[in-house]
């Protein structure tokens, strides 16, 4: 992850990670978070609240699938969203 976080930041846009701007999570958007180094995709779909589901897989051996757990990780643990362009 910390090797992809360079190159998005080196090309991707770079967006808010707090929760409380949820319209700029789109789907597609690629975000990171730190403490597990995990990566992963905004869904097209959202909660109940508004908040975007993910779409990650937790370990190599996985299928990849959608999630409602962004919460899980902890607003304080996003550390990049980007959008390609």
């Amino acid at each position: 992850v910390g090797q992809q976080r360079v190159f998005f930041e080196s090309y991707a846009e770079v967006l808010p990670t707090s929760l409380e701007k949820l319209e700029t999570f789109q789907p597609g958007d690629i975000v990171t978070f730190d403490g597990s180094e995990h990566i992963a995709m905004i869904s097209d779909k959202r909660n109940k609240e508004g908040i975007p589901l993910l779409i990650h897989h937790a370990t190599p051996s996985q299928e990849n699938y959608e999630e409602d757990v962004i919460e899980l990780y902890g607003q304080d643990n996003i550390i990049g969203h980007y959008r390609i362009t």
